[in-house]
Order: C-alpha cells, then sequence, then structure tokens
C-alpha cells in the first residue's frame, strides 16, 4: 500500500528540487506569501466538495459493540422457527473473532439441509461483517445451528428471510451457555441494509486487521497487527471510541486525513509557485485522485502517513527556502523542529515513512553545505 504516499512523496520531491534548481536564482519579495480571503474560500470549497464526494455511500452505523459470545468449543446458539417456512436467505453479522464456527439447518421432518456459506471459504476470520447463507425457498425450515468448532465467535445480529423477500421473525433463540446479553437482542426487527453489498456495512480490505487491532485495543487484548508502528490503529481508535465499533467509527479518522490533503496540498504549492493558479491546479489534481478517495474512505493507515510526510515536507520546504534567502538558522530552525516532529508521527504510523529520510538529508546537505558555501558550490554547480 506505497502507491499513495510513495506518489505523494515523489510530486512535493520533484516540485521542491525544481524549484530549487530553477526558481531561486529570483530573489522572490514574498517568501511568506499571506492567505487571502479568496484563499480560504477556495481551500474550504475544495475541501468541502472532497467531503461530500467521499461521504457517498460511506459507511453505516449499525453497532458491532454488543454480541453472543461463544467462547469455547461446542458453545451454539439454536434458532427455532415457531412456523415451518421455507426461507430465501439467512443473515448474521460476525463480531469478533478469532476461532472457526459452522453453520448448519434441519427441515420440518428433521434432515439436514445442505448449505453454502461463502464466509467459510474467505480465507480469514469474517471480522466485523454482514455474512449471507441462501436457502432454496421451498423447503421448509425447523432450526438454524450456528456452532463453535473453535472459540472465540461473536454473533452480533441474526436476520431471517422468507421466500417473499420479507424480514420473517417467529423464531426463539436459546443458546448452551450463559449470557449477559439478552438472546433476543439479536433478533432484528428490520431488515438491515447493505447487507449483500457489504462496502458500507462491513469490513473490507485492510479493515480486517486495522478495524479489528483497534478493537482489541478498546478492550485491552494484544493486538494482531504488529507489522507496522501503533500510532495508525490508535487514530483509528478514536473515531471507534466517538461513533462505535461501526464501519463510520473505524473510518471517520482516515477520512478526514484525506481531507485535510486536500487544503494542505493548496497551501503547500501556493508556497512554492507563489500562484494560486497553481494551488488551485494542485488541489483540483487531488481532488480528482481516485486513488486517494478509494484509502482515505476504508479503515487504512496510510492516510495519516501520507497526511505527515506532507506536512513534513511542507515545514521543511519552509526552512530551506528561510536559509537560502538568507534568514539566520536560529529564526529557522523552528520548522526544522517542525520537519522532525511530523517525521517522528510519520513513522509511528507506517514504516513506509523512513524512505523520506534521504530526502530529508539531501536538502539539508544541499542548502547547508553547498548552497550556504560558495566554495563548496563550484564543485556541484
Amino acid at each position: 500500500m506505497l502507491i499513495m504516499e510513495s506518489s505523494v512523496v515523489l510530486v512535493l520531491f520533484l516540485s521542491t528540487l525544481t524549484y530549487l534548481f530553477i526558481f531561486s536564482k529570483n530573489n522572490l519579495r514574498n517568501s511568506h506569501p499571506w492567505l487571502y480571503l479568496i484563499d480560504k474560500l477556495i481551500m474550504l470549497g475544495f475541501s468541502i466538495v472532497y467531503a461530500l464526494i467521499s461521504f457517498i455511500h460511506f459507511a453505516d452505523t449499525n453497532q458491532y459493540d454488543h454480541a453472543w459470545h461463544g467462547a469455547n468449543t461446542n458453545d451454539q446458539i439454536i434458532l427455532t422457527l415457531t412456523t415451518k417456512v421455507p426461507l430465501s436467505a439467512f443473515y448474521y453479522s460476525t463480531g469478533f473473532i478469532k476461532g472457526k464456527y459452522t453453520v448448519s439447518a434441519t427441515s420440518d421432518i428433521n434432515k439436514a439441509i445442505t448449505l453454502d456459506d461463502k464466509s467459510a471459504k474467505l480465507g480469514y476470520p469474517p471480522y466485523f461483517r454482514w455474512n449471507k447463507i441462501n436457502f432454496d425457498g421451498k423447503t421448509r425450515v425447523a432450526t438454524i445451528v450456528i456452532h463453535v468448532d473453535q472459540g472465540p465467535v461473536d454473533i452480533t445480529k441474526v436476520t431471517l428471510v422468507g421466500k417473499n423477500g420479507h424480514i420473517f421473525s417467529n423464531y426463539q433463540i436459546t443458546s448452551n451457555t450463559q449470557q449477559n446479553l439478552p438472546l433476543h437482542n439479536l433478533i432484528s426487527t428490520k431488515l438491515p441494509q447493505h447487507m449483500d453489498d457489504n462496502w458500507q456495512s462491513s469490513t473490507v480490505f485492510d479493515e480486517i486487521y486495522y478495524a479489528t487491532s483497534a478493537y482489541q485495543y478498546l478492550h485491552n487484548m494484544s493486538p494482531d497487527v504488529w507489522v507496522h508502528p501503533q500510532l495508525g490503529i490508535y487514530l483509528i481508535l478514536l473515531g471507534i471510541i466517538v461513533f462505535g465499533m461501526s464501519p463510520l467509527g473505524w473510518r471517520i479518522m482516515p477520512d478526514i486525513s484525506s481531507i485535510l490533503l486536500v487544503p494542505l496540498i493548496y497551501i503547500f504549492t501556493l508556497r512554492v509557485f507563489k500562484s494560486r493558479k497553481m494551488a488551485v491546479i494542485a488541489s483540483g489534481l487531488i481532488l480528482c485522485e481516485f486513488m486517494h478517495y478509494t484509502i482515505g474512505r476504508t479503515a487504512s493507515i496510510d492516510p495519516f502517513v501520507t497526511l505527515f510526510l506532507t506536512v513534513e515536507y511542507y515545514f521543511l520546504y519552509a526552512y530551506i527556502e528561510n536559509r537560502m534567502n538568507g534568514v539566520e538558522y536560529s529564526t529557522s530552525s523552528r520548522n526544522l523542529l517542525y520537519t522532525a516532529i511530523m517525521f517522528g508521527l510519520a513513522i509511528s504510523s507506517k514504516w513506509s515513512a523512513l524512505y523520506s529520510s534521504p530526502v530529508i538529508l539531501f536538502f539539508l546537505i544541499y542548502c547547508e553545505l553547498i548552497h550556504n558555501k560558495p566554495k563548496l558550490r563550484q564543485f556541484f554547480i
């Protein structure tokens, strides 16, 4: 998942390089361009447009916090239909799962019904998602059993759909385990949305790792994801604390980071080129970057590291610009400090931020040892 942050770093690197070797000879008077009201309105407009687009089919608010918890092998919940009727589908949502389970069903003549549970074929546990099992719509169903083969397994909601497509609620839920959660709370009283097209209602892509690890932090468990530093997961956790363990909760913070990148690109470009036109073009490009929307709308750590790297490069550029215009080191060092802080936040989110360190080193060497030292500069220019 290096595509987004790598492309941004490359663009910023080339922009800074262009300025240093082409435009640095022009002693620009306005090295600290002010943001006028028109600039603020443009940034606000771009940010609103991006936010509105990113919120289209963004996320549901259905909670995965409360669940029946199957901790041990042979724990099970049984759905017993009071009226034996044909079903078209059985939907169930799974919460935190580290174990394995099987779903079985019997007909009104006590015969096993063959089921095709696609969630069992995912290759990974179905963390925080809606799952669907189709029935033939002809066989009268008597019972449906979710059996724990290896715990833990969390079931948060169940929904039966009759052959007419309407929700069927004439059944009871029992379990062979004692639960703090009343089992009737698992029954959906209305047909949940986005159960088939589960982008809005379930975990997708790397969310199975990051959203799950955030959930584990919230419940004082050791997280599964240790391949990257944990700051990004903590930031995802903030959204879950506010909006609950829901798709909205685990996606909101990455999306906010992606929204903030739009005005930041405007400010950065305005400082580099001293041109409102260039700033509008740059912001418009990021507004049309589909990868930015795709990654920013999921519970991923990439939006955080991209935002931190962009701010890092902004302060690095501000430091270099000041030094090349003759500003004393003591005055410019504050920007260097901010660069270091952003670098630290970036590598605290994802190790790929380390790739920016050679870029920082390159420009510091050029600025301090080549540009500001005429005797050394003649060997390089």
